[in-house]
């Protein structure tokens, strides 16, 4: 008798730590790319594991929240053009929100572009995407993350 309710307390408690567990589908990595003695694109780069998507940063209303990327002023950055995603995007049904979307799978790529007009150690920002699978959603979550010219190579991929 002891052994069966040791054994069914050991079940629960396994049971409940494995529902506790956080899910964190998407791990992001962040690099630099030299395209001239000035220019650089600056890389948000998602690695998602199988069956989860992150959406767009085109998403129409009543939507998922969308990725988007905000980067904190420098005076001495100018930002060509907006944020590139470079990724395959997948354009379908979702059944989390009845309505066709924009989202990606496996890996999303977003580039910025920059030239820098002065001394910049750091370029800062944040980041907000919401991954979801074919049951669930996970709720928005925003990183920051920043890109150092001084103490990286260029293309080193380093992890906020």
């Amino acid at each position: 008798m002891i052994r069966k309710i040791i054994f069914i307390l050991s079940f629960f408690i396994v049971v409940f730590s494995l529902q506790a567990q956080v899910l964190e589908p998407v791990k992001w990595k962040f690099s630099t790319k030299k395209i001239s003695p000035n220019e650089y694109e600056l890389v948000l780069k998602a690695k998602i594991d199988s069956n989860w998507h992150v959406y767009s940063q085109d998403i129409p209303d009543g939507g998922p929240v969308p990725t988007s990327i905000k980067f904190i002023a420098n005076k001495n950055v100018e930002f060509i053009g907006k944020v590139e995603e470079r990724s395959k995007v997948i354009k379908e049904y979702d059944s989390n929100f009845s309505m066709v979307l924009k989202f990606y799978a496996n890996e999303a790529e977003f580039v910025q572009k920059v030239k820098l007009v002065g001394d910049v150690d750091t370029i800062k920002g944040t980041l907000e995407f919401m991954s979801c699978d074919n049951k669930q959603c996970l709720p928005p979550k925003e990183e920051e993350f920043a890109f150092n010219f001084n103490d990286r190579p260029n293309g080193t991929f380093h992890y906020i």
